[in-house]
């Protein structure tokens, strides 16, 4: 059993209620902006719809020309793309959706 030393505890729980309050709050604008991530494309969902291989969406999109969203996570990131944003690039730069 890991035992913890009362002043490493009583440290954690400082930085730990610091962090708390010191966190910003959103108004309700800001939390109407927050990413829904359930309605976020992968690449391959995104391949699909441009009816291209996912190695071409990911050079598309590692040329800084494809709009997408980098979601840091503790083992890796995930990238997304919103597909209102796919479809404004794609009428944009002249690539065409499949039906």
């Amino acid at each position: 059993m890991l035992t913890i030393a009362p002043w490493a505890s009583a440290l954690y729980d400082n930085v730990m209620n610091q962090a708390l309050r010191t966190r910003p709050r959103l108004s309700s604008d800001q939390d109407q902006q927050l990413i829904d991530l359930s309605r976020m494309l992968n690449t391959e969902q995104v391949a699909v719809m441009f009816n291209r291989s996912q190695l071409t969406i990911q050079l598309w999109r590692k040329n800084k020309s494809l709009p997408y969203i980098r979601i840091t996570g503790a083992k890796r990131d995930t990238i997304r793309y919103d597909e209102k944003a796919l479809r404004e690039w794609a009428q944009t730069t002249g690539h065409t959706l499949k039906d």
